[in-house]
């Protein structure tokens, strides 16, 4: 627990780095359509260090790299090999991939903790000369879809709820490893970076590449579903470390996605692991109600913005922010005013929920309800300030690679049946947990692991989990 409670006394004490606008530009987003240039042209059957690595088909791309099959001659087995554009590590802010990745290899190989399985783990890394320049390459594990990819495919929001807190347990196991023994903050916690892992992925490679020719280099590879029933004891990996920064040295002050950005975040205040709990909190927010916590509705006549309404409605939910963010926040004055009113928004001042957070939660949203893109920070800076929102259809994005996986499979597999509800007898366990993840107050959040000890993941008669967070049926 020591370097947290150092977070926490240095997010006490130390003044803002800087603002982080909805619109401002991030760490390398040099170019007017806010893309990496620098990628290198791949196709299938080239091969990568010295003809270890040969392609077999493209699984995804991102802003700055790209994600192909390949096959390890070394070990006869598939990997996963992540391209990044040659201008990646070329901008003014130093970029942690590569040895946050190292980091988690090295803890993890010497370590217990039961987290160490839920990160995507990184098996080589290399750099490969093209025409130009050179390319930093890393190898993963080869692993199935994203829950973004699934929801997407199914047209819901909302997860299957004893799905939710399977999913809670393993990404918190995830989060309670890099914080505790690895001293990293994710930075970028959403459904698009939580991937499913594969049961037999040389089965699912082959199953892939068998109609598959090398004039057709997208490959989808099957991955179980999330959505049906009875459901499966899935293991998910908290992927895409890309954005990922130490707790004792950040990044970059322009994290997360609008929509799940802590509120420390979005007044330029200092911060800490916390901002990763708080971003879970939205996604299981987001899975139990089908619905993203703050979308943010600018006004049509300008007189609020998105970051106004989403702040309104933070407070609402969650609480007042303290006075010791606001007293470090960079953008205090834009938002606030002498008394710690916000200064624009439909309800002025507004420190008491106008629908309470159990009633919301109780409400679950239609099963195709759309929702705002989750657009990554450089995409935000397009966006005009007071310029009225229309909905958005469900999307993934990251601001690094999204593996585009198994989506046709995942559709063959979505039943169409409403996923469960929140049962009624758990509502106010719920609610308490959402509570302990997304205070205004960042010295109030739980750590993730006192949250995986919670009243609401205690097993249950109906379902359990196991104490690795597998699922677990009913006896009988």
């Amino acid at each position: 627990m020591g370097f947290w409670n150092t977070a926490k006394a240095r997010l006490k004490q130390s003044k803002s780095c800087g603002p982080s606008p909805d619109n401002a530009a991030p760490p390398n987003a040099r170019h007017g359509n806010g893309h990496a240039q620098g990628f290198l042209h791949v196709r299938v059957g080239d091969a990568f260090s010295e003809g270890r690595y040969v392609v077999k088909g493209k699984l995804g791309s991102g802003t700055y790299s790209t994600l192909w099959l390949a096959k390890d001659t070394q070990t006869e087995t598939h990997v996963a090999l992540k391209i990044l554009s040659s201008d990646f590590y070329k901008g003014t802010y130093d970029l942690f991939e590569v040895e946050v990745q190292k980091t988690l290899a090295s803890v993890s190989a010497n370590s217990t903790h039961p987290g160490r399985k839920h990160v995507a783990r990184m098996l080589d890394t290399f750099q490969h000369q093209g025409p130009n320049s050179k390319h930093i390459c890393l190898v993963f594990e080869l692993l199935g879809a994203t829950i973004s990819q699934q929801t997407k495919a199914a047209k819901s929001l909302r997860l299957p709820y004893q799905m939710t807190k399977h999913i809670a347990i393993q990404v918190l196991e995830a989060l309670d490893f890099i914080h505790m023994e690895c001293g990293v903050i994710h930075t970028d916690i959403q459904p698009s970076n939580v991937l499913i892992e594969l049961p037999d992925p040389e089965s699912a490679v082959a199953q892939a590449l068998s109609p598959q020719s090398s004039t057709t280099p997208s490959i989808t590879l099957p991955t179980p579903s999330i959505f049906t029933s009875p459901p499966p004891a899935i293991t998910v990996r908290l992927n895409d470390f890309g954005m990922a920064c130490w707790v004792s040295k950040h990044l970059t002050d322009h994290i997360q996605p609008s929509l799940l950005r802590a509120p420390e975040i979005t007044l330029g205040a200092p911060w800490d692991p916390s901002v990763d709990i708080y971003n879970l909190g939205c996604l299981l927010f987001e899975f139990v109600t089908g619905q993203p916590p703050f979308p943010g509705r600018p006004s049509s006549r300008g007189s609020y913005t998105a970051e106004d309404d989403r702040l309104n409605t933070l407070m609402q939910l969650f609480g007042t922010v303290p006075e010791m963010v606001l007293r470090n926040a960079g953008r205090r004055d834009e938002f606030f005013d002498q008394k710690a009113r916000l200064k624009r928004s439909p309800q002025r001042g507004a420190t008491g929920a106008s629908t309470p957070l159990e009633e919301i939660v109780r409400t679950p949203s239609p099963r195709a309800s759309p929702r705002p893109s989750l657009s990554p920070p450089e995409a935000e800076r397009s966006r005009s300030r007071g310029r009225s929102a229309k909905p958005l259809p469900l999307a993934s994005a990251s601001g690094d690679v999204v593996a585009e996986q198994a989506q046709a499979q995942s559709q063959a597999q979505a039943q169409g049946s409403e996923p469960d509800e929140l049962p009624d007898e758990e509502v106010g366990v719920f609610c308490d947990f959402l509570k302990k993840m997304m205070a205004t107050d960042p010295r109030e959040r739980w750590t993730a692991g006192e949250l995986l000890r919670h009243e609401w993941l205690k097993p249950k008669i109906s379902a359990s989990v196991s104490p690795d967070g597998l699922l677990c049926p009913p006896a009988g």
